[in-house]
C-alpha cells in the first residue's frame, strides 16, 4: 500500500531555487516513507512565460503537483487562508527553514510536514544524490541547437555572471567580482594551459565589453525566458567558475565528471563566508 504520509513543499523562487527544494524535499520524503507534493501558491500570479515561473514539473520529477483555480478558492483568497490558519497549515505541522544554510534538524522529519525554505546546500540531499541526478534530467528538454553544440562545449570552462535583480538587491552582490573572476582564470589556466573560456549571462551585451573577458567566447541564450537550456548548456562544459548564484551551483553540480574542477566565489552574499552557510560542497575550491 502506498504511503499515507505526505510532505509538502511550498515552492518560491527562480530555477535554481526550485532545483535546490525539490532535491532537499524529495530526499526528505524518501527518509520518512512519504508521497511528495509541491505546492505552487506563490506562481499564480508568474507570467507562463516568464524566468519565475514554475518550471522544474517538466523534468522527470516524482512529485504530486498542487495547483490553485483562480476566484474564491485561489491560493491568496480569504477564504484560503482561513482554512490554511485554522486546519491544514497550523504550526505544528510546518517545517520552516530556521535560516540560510545547511540546518541538520531537516534530516529528522519523519511525519507528515509542510515545508518552506531555500535548502541552498548539498548536505539536504547528498544521500540521494545519483536520484535526485536522475529525476533532474536537465537534457531532457534539450533542443537540437544546444545538443549539437555538446561537443563543442566539452572541453571549455564556463564561466557565469550574475546580474539582473542582483544589481539592486546590494545583500546579493558578490563581493568584488572583478578580483574573484581575474583570480579564478588564472588558475584555471594554470591547470589548463589551452583553456577556452565560455561566458554564460543574463547580461551578454555587458559581459562582452569587460575587457577581463575579451577573449573568451560567450552562450547566446537560445530562449532568453526559459533558462533550462542555457542551465543544460552549462553542465556539458567540462569545469566550471561559478557566480554566487543557484543557477550556476546547479549547472556545475549536474556535471557528472568525476575529475571536474569547479571554483566558487569565499563570499556568497556580501561578507557571508560560502563555507559558512554549507552551500559550496567541500571538493569545490573556494576564491
Amino acid at each position: 500500500m502506498p504511503s499515507l504520509k505526505q510532505i509538502k513543499l511550498i515552492a518560491a523562487g527562480g530555477l535554481g531555487n526550485q532545483l535546490f527544494q525539490y532535491a532537499a524535499a524529495r530526499s526528505i520524503a524518501l527518509r520518512a516513507d512519504a508521497e511528495l507534493a509541491i505546492d505552487t501558491r506563490h506562481y499564480a500570479s508568474q507570467a507562463q512565460d516568464g524566468p519565475m515561473r514554475f518550471c522544474i514539473d517538466t523534468y522527470p520529477i516524482q512529485a504530486r503537483i498542487v495547483g490553485y483555480p483562480a476566484g474564491l478558492w485561489g491560493p491568496n483568497s480569504i477564504v484560503r487562508r482561513v482554512t490554511r490558519r485554522l486546519i491544514t497549515e497550523r504550526p505544528g505541522r510546518k517545517y520552516v527553514e530556521p535560516r540560510l544554510g545547511f540546518c541538520d534538524s531537516a534530516l529528522s522529519i519523519r511525519n507528515s510536514m509542510i515545508i518552506s525554505g531555500w535548502f541552498h546546500s548539498e548536505k539536504y540531499f547528498v544521500e540521494h544524490a545519483d536520484l535526485i541526478r536522475k529525476e533532474l534530467d536537465l537534457g531532457m528538454l534539450a533542443s537540437r541547437q544546444v545538443e549539437g553544440n555538446r561537443t563543442e562545449l566539452d572541453g571549455m570552462i564556463s564561466v557565469h555572471v550574475r546580474r539582473g535583480d542582483y544589481l539592486s538587491l546590494k545583500e546579493f552582490q558578490m563581493k568584488d567580482p572583478h578580483a574573484y573572476y581575474s583570480r579564478a582564470m588564472r588558475y584555471m589556466k594554470s591547470q589548463f594551459p589551452d583553456a577556452r573560456f565560455v561566458i554564460f549571462s543574463d547580461d551578454v551585451t555587458w559581459c562582452r565589453k569587460q575587457p577581463l573577458f575579451e577573449r573568451c567566447e560567450f552562450f547566446e541564450s537560445l530562449l532568453p525566458s526559459d533558462h533550462r537550456y542555457d542551465l543544460y548548456a552549462m553542465s556539458q562544459c567540462s569545469h566550471h567558475i561559478v557566480a554566487n548564484s543557484s543557477f550556476s551551483w546547479w549547472g556545475a553540480w549536474w556535471n557528472w565528471r568525476p575529475d571536474k574542477i569547479v571554483i566558487a566565489p569565499e563570499y556568497w552574499f556580501g561578507e557571508k563566508s560560502s563555507r559558512d552557510f554549507d552551500i559550496v560542497p567541500d571538493h569545490w575550491i573556494v576564491m
